[in-house]
């Protein structure tokens, strides 16, 4: 028998210009200000403002990097776990069932987790590779690391299935019930 598996993946997005969301958030409140004025003029500051969030938008996901991760073969991921056990008294440990701290940032240089590594916007390869992992993780914010953090368990501890899209299947039985068949 000849069984060839291809392990679950996802992606996580790192936008390496967090000062930019801040920009964009005084921003969204000069809008939710600005639209609250009742204000007819054509030179109302409110397509200005719209204007200016959709620019900070666009760099920012200019400055976003996609990283693809893939779950470990169940084996390596429980050698993992075992060498990097939950701490007593720490929630999130007991919760995910290993070190956090530790375990993570140990899954994320094991070969085959990090599949691609990518710019958003135009989708170039970026160099990047598990070495680099380290380095980078201890630049991050908790909230950053975070995001990689739950992708991981995700990928190693979820319940992983084929997708299946209710709206994408109703779709396609209405339109193939609704398409006219050729008379022969």
């Amino acid at each position: 028998m000849s069984i060839t598996l291809k392990r679950a993946q996802t992606t996580v997005e790192l936008c390496t210009d967090l000062s930019l969301a801040a920009e964009h958030e005084r921003a969204n409140k000069r809008l939710s200000e600005a639209a609250a004025v009742k204000d007819d003029r054509e030179n109302s500051p409110v397509a200005a403002i719209a204007r200016e969030i959709t620019e900070l938008e666009g760099r920012m996901a200019e400055s976003t990097i996609v990283f693809t991760l893939a779950a470990l073969p169940r084996k390596r991921y429980a050698e993992i776990v075992a060498a990097h056990p939950p701490r007593e008294g720490e929630e999130v440990d007991e919760a995910f069932g290993l070190n956090v701290s530790t375990g993570i940032d140990a899954i994320l240089v094991e070969p085959g987790v990090l599949v691609s590594v990518a710019e958003k916007v135009t989708g170039a390869a970026v160099e990047f590779s598990a070495e680099d992992w380290p380095a980078l993780a201890d630049e991050m914010s908790n909230s950053q690391w975070e995001q990689f953090a739950q992708a991981v368990v995700t990928l190693n501890q979820g319940r992983v299935s084929a997708p299946f899209s209710p709206v994408a299947s109703v779709l396609t039985r209405r339109s193939d019930a609704s398409s006219s068949k050729p008379s022969d």
